[in-house]
């Protein structure tokens, strides 16, 4: 059962990975260079997570699963800085008013 569950992650992270990257190299997709940075780490994390998920873990790969995520968590800031941005430089033309 834990092969099954670590395949299923495996392939779920690695559609995900792919899933960024075609937002990172895609022209339709319109966003500057500090997302498309952040776009560039969360699909690297989720790539990696795929790879070391595709033979399962073993005991000593806690580190890489830390590197991994923090990998993830820089493309998630980044990603959401230009709009953190924008809401505290302008907060009117930020779309979030109540």
């Amino acid at each position: 059962m834990e092969e099954v569950l670590f395949a299923i992650n495996g392939v779920a992270c690695l559609a995900i990975s792919a899933a960024l990257l075609f937002c990172v190299v895609s022209p339709r997709v319109d966003d500057g260079i500090v997302m498309k940075i952040g776009l560039g780490c969360m699909s690297a994390s989720f790539g990696a997570l795929s790879y070391h998920l595709s033979d399962g873990l073993s005991v000593g790969e806690e580190r890489t699963i830390e590197r991994v995520l923090l990998l993830l968590t820089i493309g998630v800031a980044l990603v959401a800085a230009p709009k953190i941005y924008q809401v505290v430089r302008h907060p009117g033309d930020s779309g979030f008013e109540a």
